[in-house]
């Protein structure tokens, strides 16, 4: 059983898991593993599908509507908070995409500063934007205002439960 927005999402997919997966959003099945750096106290739920990048739900047993996005970066031993639910993270990414996400974990300002243009990613085709669009209409989401400000908040209030492996 998956929490009502991620059924949503997969809905929207046509469950089929990578359907999203031209702007870094592979879906899975929920489960407890990952690499080393993966919180031990998450369930993943997608992948971008490069260097193991995947995105988890901060929690014990079971997700809900209420459960943080952890986006954990192996290759470079990093764990981000990246939505205090999964509509903040699919709203984090809806004019960036979700694989370029990775890159708070290399290079955070210039990161930042893409996120905060609140438009496509300029390399980004036609398809992609449409499919980020899809996903924007399907849950009414509006691109994140000030991000380093959010990703703080976040880490503030979750980083200290995550549970290492």
């Amino acid at each position: 059983m998956r929490p009502n927005n991620l059924e949503k999402l997969w809905q929207l997919a046509k469950n089929d898991a990578m359907h999203f997966e031209p702007v870094g959003l592979i879906l899975q099945d929920i489960k407890n593993e990952g690499y080393e750096s993966t919180p031990k106290n998450s369930l993943v739920f997608a992948s971008t599908g490069g260097d193991g990048v995947h995105f988890s739900f901060l929690c014990d047993n079971f997700p809900n509507e209420k459960s943080p996005i952890v986006m954990t970066v192996p290759m470079n031993d990093d764990n981000i908070i990246v939505g205090e639910n999964l509509l903040e993270f699919l709203a984090l990414g809806c004019r960036y995409g979700y694989f370029a996400l990775e890159q708070l974990s290399y290079d955070r300002d210039e990161t930042l500063s893409m996120l905060n243009k609140k438009e496509f990613w300029d390399d980004y085709t036609d398809f992609q934007k449409e499919l980020l669009e899809e996903i924007s209409t399907a849950f009414l989401l509006k691109p994140w205002n000030d991000h380093a400000k959010r990703l703080s908040e976040l880490d503030s209030m979750y980083l200290k439960q995550l549970i290492a492996k």
